[in-house]
């Protein structure tokens, strides 16, 4: 009988390595997180190839896994970190493999434990495995150790609509409240699929009227909505809901969506300034001051994401400073229907110094919040954070009887 080949031997032990079910038990935060230690050479290695890409990142971090052990809290960064690398790579069997050493290991923080069992789960849901999306993904839910991203929400309503779950999945898509993605029609069309084909035409009727309550919807799921819409009005038990939203000015009278806007119920407030400092380079310049006009992004959270410089003078001296200040500026976020939202607000340093050429203590003025009536859009926008509010729209005026 002919031995197996080297090759042959390492897969198998890899294999058998891997947990029966494809799914590491679930904890809310590791036993051990915190606990884990990381030589200083090692997590300078890891820090530099942080910013590595492509086959370049793939070899460094596969050099670092043959000398880290899964079970550590460097082997369990490298082995995430290689996951990803091996999923854009195509290399899916290599992928799901590194995911779920990561998604077991007992020193990595919580919220990538949910990213390597999502990652996980979407190459289980590419094999058609729904069983083994469900035991990735539902612990995630059911746990609440952390808000779960939109997407993993989608993927398990995707898993429950496969063994037809039908209620299961439209928890899951209403609680990921479709309504900024680009492909939230996606979404919103797989719920009117079940709630129209399961329900009928009221319940229907009642979630169409729902996604078109939603402010700023996608054209994309302006033209699914019409569609829906346009449909019902062959149904005697949908025309109640119908007729309550025209008078509501939801559709217009060919049961088109009237897109609802968006009310801005608080807006943007600073809490809490800092003043920038003179620089010591701009005292020896021979200026006696100057003045900065500062364009700053505030997230949904009151924190500054980014500032750049829109006028300097003079230029280049007094730019530095002011940005470095307005970074440790604090806010409460602007709100619109009651939702906290990201904004962009403008404000003005000026400089100045004394005759004897001592620097004064920086003042502000001229803060100005956008978008505005004067200007809607900002020619500069910044990232918008990841994730999605849960708070969809319920409105009483769409409510059946």
């Amino acid at each position: 009988m002919r031995k197996p080949s080297a090759a042959v031997l390492t897969t198998l032990l890899a294999l058998a390595a891997l947990p029966a079910v494809g799914a590491p038990e679930y904890r809310c935060h590791p036993e051990r997180v915190g606990h884990g230690t990381v030589s200083d050479h090692l997590a300078a290695r890891l820090h530099e190839t942080a910013n590595l890409e492509g086959e370049a990142a793939r070899a460094e971090h596969e050099a670092l896994r043959d000398f880290t052990s899964a079970t550590s809290l460097a082997g369990g960064i490298v082995r995430a970190r290689l996951a990803g690398h091996y999923l854009r790579a195509g290399r899916a069997d290599e992928a799901l493999e590194a995911a779920l050493r990561a998604a077991a290991n007992r020193y990595v923080q919580g919220r990538l434990v949910d990213d390597m069992r999502a990652l996980a789960a979407q190459i289980h849901a590419s094999r058609e495995q729904w069983d083994r999306v469900v035991n990735l993904l539902q612990p995630i839910i059911d746990r609440e150790c952390r808000p779960p991203k939109p997407a993993t929400r989608y993927l398990l309503a995707l898993a429950h609509a496969r063994h037809g779950d039908h209620d299961l999945a439209l928890g899951e898509i209403d609680a990921a409240c479709p309504r900024d993605e680009t492909d939230a029609h996606r979404w919103v069309e797989m719920a009117l699929r079940i709630d129209c084909a399961a329900n009928g035409a009221t319940a229907c009727a009642r979630r169409l009227l729902d996604y078109a309550r939603l402010p700023e919807p996608t054209p994309e799921l302006l033209r699914l909505l019409n569609h829906g819409l346009s449909g019902l009005a062959g149904y005697p038990d949908a025309r109640p809901l119908l007729a309550r939203a025209e008078a509501a000015g939801v559709i217009d009278a060919q049961h088109r969506v009237m897109p609802q806007p968006r009310r801005e119920t608080a807006p943007l407030r600073v809490i809490e300034r800092a003043p920038p400092d003179y620089p010591p380079e701009a005292l020896h310049s021979g200026f006696g001051g100057g003045y900065t006009l500062v364009e700053i992004a505030v997230s949904a959270e009151g924190t500054v994401t980014a500032t750049r410089i829109l006028d300097e003078s003079p230029p280049g001296l007094f730019g530095a400073a002011s940005r470095e200040a307005a970074l440790r500026h604090r806010y409460l976020p602007r709100r619109v229907d009651g939702e906290a939202v990201p904004a962009i607000t403008r404000t003005r340093f000026h400089f100045r110094v004394r005759r004897d050429g001592e620097p004064l203590p920086a003042t502000q003025e001229g803060v100005e919040n956008m978008p505005s009536a004067e200007n809607p859009r900002p020619a500069w926008t910044p990232p918008e954070p990841p994730g999605l509010s849960t708070a969809c729209i319920r409105s009483p005026d769409t409510a059946a009887p």
